[in-house]
């Protein structure tokens, strides 16, 4: 099965990727990064104009501080109403806490993608 993702970053993007028949949109700032996250109040104004018509992805953004930030920051996009929240592949991925916690928010029925980067080296031992 093909599907289409189109990536948005404002309302007005959302709308045209509705009509042009995307099965996915998907939400990132690319000023901010590969996988920059898109601000809440932008965020919540697609999730409202497209309402449920499509599946919502969004990037968490590439930059926390701590597991925590990082979570909190998957919850939030969840409780907005996106469907799929994509996470950058960090040095999180070797703390035990790391996966205690995203196992949380799996558990809640929250859906996470963990997203690799072609320009770094890959550490198979993380699959």
């Amino acid at each position: 099965m093909t599907q289409l993702l189109i990536s948005v970053k404002n309302t007005q993007e959302a709308i045209l990727a509705l009509h042009a028949g995307a099965d996915v949109i998907d939400l990132k700032d690319h000023n901010v990064g590969a996988l920059g996250a898109l601000d809440m109040q932008e965020t919540a104004e697609i999730v409202e104009a497209i309402d449920g018509r499509v599946v919502l992805s969004a990037s968490a953004g590439e930059e926390h501080v701590s597991i925590k930030a990082l979570c909190q920051n998957i919850q939030m996009r969840a409780d907005s109403g996106i469907d799929i929240i994509k996470i950058a592949i960090s040095d999180f991925f070797y703390m035990d806490e790391f996966f205690i916690e995203i196992q949380k928010l799996t558990k809640s029925n929250i859906k996470i993608v963990a997203v690799f980067f072609a320009d770094a080296s890959l550490d198979l031992n993380l699959l």
